[in-house]
């Protein structure tokens, strides 16, 4: 896990159970990451349908969505 200001936590959990923890705003983006949409700058559109959504964060991550997320992350987002 990784906070907005750089600072990086292990955690034991899988990523699913830890999305059944989280509040609303934290969404899965990829098999691999859960966002917070909050902190969602900016979206752009990448091929086969994906989205690269850029963080504001200290790093600027850029995280792009994975094919099986995508359309929820559309429908979430009001995209």
């Amino acid at each position: 896990m990784y906070t907005n200001t750089g600072k990086s936590y292990l955690s034991d959990g899988s990523l699913g159970k830890l999305a059944d923890r989280l509040p609303n705003y934290f969404i899965r983006v990829h098999r691999s990451f859960i966002i917070n949409q909050n902190y969602i700058r900016e979206v752009r559109k990448f091929f086969k349908g994906k989205l690269i959504l850029v963080l504001n964060d200290t790093k600027e991550t850029a995280i792009t969505t994975g094919e099986t997320y995508s359309g929820k992350v559309r429908q979430l987002l009001g995209l």
